[in-house]
């Protein structure tokens, strides 16, 4: 039984990792859509975020 659970919460933490690293990506790629939105309208200076 504890091998199984260790298994598990492995395959979770990767699952996460995974998960986490998708976010940040889809993340940086509206970053990047927004500098090329702001080039066009102006107005979205006052909401850009963060650079990653």
């Amino acid at each position: 039984m504890p091998v199984f659970s260790s298994t598990c919460s492995g395959v979770i933490r990767k699952l996460t990792i995974h998960l986490y690293q998708v976010y940040q990506m889809f993340f940086c790629g509206m970053d990047k859509l927004k500098e090329k939105l702001e080039q066009i309208s102006p107005f979205l200076n006052e909401k850009r975020r963060r650079k990653c």
